[in-house]
């Protein structure tokens, strides 16, 4: 089995996506708002959006035009994997390196956040949870942030993958001519 033009497009698009997320972080952040915080989630369209673009490249240039389930659930899976590795790389370089204060920016609005929600917690839960962060307050940094945003990038994007690979499923004809189809390189 070649899987070189699986890996190549999934590294390609999963290049594409994790790019395209830095600049909309980056916008966010010029603009004076948490990168990595609720500002965040009006980003989630590139992702999706690069991966149905891959998810369909691969099916009809490298596959011939068809496609299984399982071919375009790993597909997806793996832009999705290199999208939310260069994002996570990336968004920690940033947060290490150029401006330390993100979380602290994530702390704030956190706090905001439980401020908000108190009324509808109860003094009982909001204290729990405040007790909780107190508690851990001193192993919120960047790192842990990052590896955060890519495991909520790696779930979200399974349950994309999911569907998009059911919309771009499309079987071989069980009597079609083999020798009249392209080279099927997977």
């Amino acid at each position: 089995m070649n899987n070189q033009p699986l890996l190549k497009t999934a590294l390609k698009y999963g290049a594409i996506a994790g790019l395209g997320n830095f600049v909309f972080f980056l916008l966010i952040y010029f603009i004076g708002k948490n990168p990595l915080g609720n500002w965040s989630w009006a980003g989630i369209w590139i992702s999706i959006v690069v991966l149905v673009l891959g998810t369909k490249y691969h099916r009809n240039n490298d596959l011939g035009g068809y496609m299984s389930y399982g071919r375009g659930l790993g597909i997806g899976m793996l832009i999705i994997g290199f999208n939310a590795f260069l994002f996570a790389l990336l968004a920690w370089c940033f947060g290490t390196i150029i401006d330390a204060s993100i979380p602290q920016m994530m702390i704030a609005e956190f706090m905001e956040g439980m401020e908000k929600a108190r009324k509808f917690l109860g003094e009982d839960k909001y204290q729990t949870i405040m007790d909780a962060y107190e508690k851990n307050k001193d192993q919120f940094n960047m790192s842990r942030i990052a590896l955060g945003d890519f495991e909520a990038k790696v779930i979200g994007g399974f349950i994309v993958c999911l569907i998009t690979a059911g919309i771009f499923t499309r079987k071989r004809p069980i009597f079609e001519d083999p020798s009249s189809t392209p080279t099927i390189n997977n």
